[in-house]
């Protein structure tokens, strides 16, 4: 009889203690927040015979409402025409941004293929994107890629007119392909990689041509960011949140541009 009772406590035990790993490993925590941020872009464009561009960026960002400076991006980007509805193009960028420690580095390579349409006065371009970003500075591989790949798909709309204001739209998705998912311990199983849709992006804005050489760009810019994220204890290595973070960015955007 004491070894049925025995047996018995033990089993409920355990199940109480399944039950507990359980409802930590599947919760999802949802967090939500909102934002105020603006860019300032500046582009120097130099031809490189009829169907090569090199253009040089400069990029700042602020965040918190516009409070705070928090990336600085430096970028070279090359694009080829070989078609007149067909550009490709491939961009280096160094991103600086901010932390509560200072400053620190990312680096991010992109690779398109852009597909171009006029109808009417309408100009449409469909553009697929490669992304992939990595890091200077250490980071926790059980929770972030390293480097990070994603996808982009971009449909955009523009309207020709006799003005020199040129009013655009476009909607662009977003897919981290190769981003961590949780494990109960991560010391102890194998991370492995899930895919999932991590931006919306709405763009309404214009083109203003001041002249052959000089063109500015207004935008307005809506991000919805979505952030899966787990968290462990070290040095157990167990799982101790799974967070899924939603961010609305509304962004006002300058860009001035000097072609050569």
């Amino acid at each position: 009889m004491k070894r049925v009772l025995t047996t018995i406590l033990l089993l409920c035990w355990a199940a109480v203690a399944l039950a507990q790993t359980d409802a930590s490993t599947v919760e999802l925590d949802r967090t939500t927040a909102s934002d105020l941020q603006g860019r300032l872009k500046l582009s120097l464009e130099i031809p490189l015979g009829q169907k090569w561009m090199l253009t040089w960026n400069e990029e700042g960002r602020v965040k918190q409402n516009m409070g705070k400076m928090d990336v600085i991006l430096s970028g070279v980007r090359v694009r080829y025409s070989p078609l007149k509805f067909l550009d490709a193009t491939t961009e280096y960028t160094l991103l600086t941004e901010r932390t509560g420690k200072g400053w620190r580095n990312k680096h991010r390579s992109e690779t398109s293929i852009v597909g171009k349409l006029s109808v009417g006065q309408f100009d449409l371009s469909l553009r697929e994107l490669m992304m992939l970003i990595w890091s200077d500075f250490e980071i926790d591989r059980n929770t972030t890629p390293q480097p990070s790949l994603t996808m982009r798909t971009q449909l955009r709309g523009a309207y020709r007119n006799a003005s020199r204001w040129t009013p655009y739209a476009y909607t662009e998705l977003f897919v981290l392909c190769n981003a961590r998912d949780r494990v109960q311990n991560c010391l102890s199983e194998k991370i492995g990689r899930r895919g999932y849709v991590s931006c919306l992006r709405l763009v309404a804005g214009s083109v203003m041509k001041i002249n052959n050489k000089n063109r500015m760009n207004f935008y307005y810019m809506v991000n919805l960011d979505r952030s899966l994220r787990a968290a462990y204890d070290y040095p157990s290595g167990d799982l101790t949140q799974w967070t899924l973070g939603r961010m609305s960015g509304h962004v006002i955007g300058i860009d001035y541009t000097f072609s050569l």
